[in-house]
C-alpha cells in the first residue's frame, strides 16, 4: 500500500484446529528467510518475534497426564532427554556431543505428534540421518516412542473413542470439530494443536492489554 504496509490474509481460524494459517501470497515471514529484512519497525520502535518452545509436547503431556512426558519437558531439552531415556545418549551426555542423535529424536517426536506413518517417517529419518532408514526401522522408532510414553498412546486411543461416541470434540475456548472427520491423525491432533491455538489467542489479548502492539501471528508465534 501507499503507506508502506503489506496486508496479507492472516488466516485467523483458518484450520480445523482453529490455528492461524496466513496466506503465503503476501505474508513475508512464510517466504524465504532473507525477505524478512524487508520488515522494518517505524522510528523509535522495535519488532520482536516470540515463539513457544516445545509447546505442543507439553500440551500433550498435560492432556494425557503422562508423567514421563512431563519429566521430559521439564528437563529443558525434550529431544536430548528422550534420547537419554531411549539409551541412545548416556545420562550425562551434552547436546554438543550428540547433535545427530538429538536430531533423530526431534524428527521422531514431531512426526509422531502428527500421527506420521512408518513409510513417511522412514523418508524423514533418512534425510535427517543422511542414510537409508527402512520402513521397518522407522516403525521400531515409533514403537519406541510409545514405549517411553505409554499414557500418551492410551490418551490418543481414548480420544478416538470419545470422538466417535460424542460425535465431535471441543476445545476449552469452545471451538468445535464435528463428527464427520474420518482421519484419525486429524482427530488425535485436534485437542493438542487446538489448545496451542487457544493459548496463542489469549497471549495476543494479554500482550495488547500490556501495551504491546501485536502486528501479526504466525501459527503459534507472535
Amino acid at each position: 500500500g501507499s503507506d508502506g504496509r503489506v496486508r496479507p490474509h492472516f488466516g485467523i481460524y483458518a484450520s480445523q484446529t482453529s490455528r492461524s494459517y496466513p496466506s503465503t501470497v503476501g505474508f513475508i515471514p512464510l517466504k524465504a528467510a532473507w525477505m524478512r529484512c524487508l520488515i522494518h519497525p517505524k522510528k523509535g520502535h522495535v519488532i520482536c518475534g516470540i515463539d513457544y518452545g516445545s509447546q505442543e509436547f507439553l500440551i500433550a503431556a498435560l492432556l494425557s497426564n503422562d508423567k514421563a512426558m512431563k519429566e521430559t519437558y521439564a528437563s529443558g531439552d525434550v529431544y536430548l532427554h528422550m534420547a537419554k531415556l531411549a539409551g541412545a545418549v548416556p545420562p550425562e551426555g551434552l547436546r554438543k556431543d550428540h547433535e545427530k542423535k538429538r536430531d533423530l529424536f526431534k524428527t521422531l517426536t514431531l512426526g509422531v505428534s502428527y500421527g506420521i506413518s512408518a513409510p513417511a517417517l522412514s523418508i524423514e529419518l533418512s534425510s535427517t540421518l543422511n542414510r537409508k532408514v527402512s520402513k521397518e526401522e522407522a516403525q521400531e522408532f515409533i514403537d519406541l516412542f510409545f514405549a517411553l510414553y505409554p499414557d500418551y498412546e492410551e490418551y490418543k486411543s481414548r480420544l478416538l473413542e470419545t470422538y466417535r461416541d460424542n460425535g465431535g470434540l471441543s476445545l476449552p475456548c469452545g471451538w468445535l470439530m464435528f463428527g464427520d472427520n474420518d482421519n484419525h491423525r486429524s482427530i488425535t491432533n485436534f485437542p493438542i494443536q487446538g489448545t496451542g491455538a487457544s493459548i496463542m489467542r489469549k497471549a495476543v489479548g494479554y500482550a495488547q492489554d500490556m501495551g504491546l502492539n501485536v502486528i501479526f501471528t504466525n501459527h503459534d508465534a507472535l
